[in-house]
C-alpha cells in the first residue's frame, strides 16, 4: 500500500496486485483513491481500479454515462 499526503492536502491511496486473468495470463490490478480540496471549499474524492478493463474512476461529483 502507498499513502501520500502533499503540502496543499491532496491525499492518494493506493494497492497493486497481481491478477490471473485466464489460466495463461496473468496481469496487474491497481486500485485506489485520491481527495482534494476544490476551489468551492469541498473535498472531492475520487475511488478507481485500474486493470484488463482500462482505468475506472468514480466519485460522486463525476457525471456517469
Amino acid at each position: 500500500m502507498n499513502r501520500f499526503e502533499s503540502a496543499d492536502g491532496i491525499k492518494r491511496d493506493e494497492t497493486i496486485s497481481n491478477k490471473q486473468i485466464t489460466p495463461e495470463a496473468s496481469g496487474v490490478v491497481a486500485r485506489g483513491s485520491y481527495s482534494y480540496t476544490g476551489d468551492d471549499g469541498k473535498v472531492y474524492t475520487v475511488t478507481w481500479v485500474a486493470d484488463e478493463n482500462g482505468f475506472q474512476p468514480s466519485g460522486a461529483h463525476l457525471p456517469v454515462a
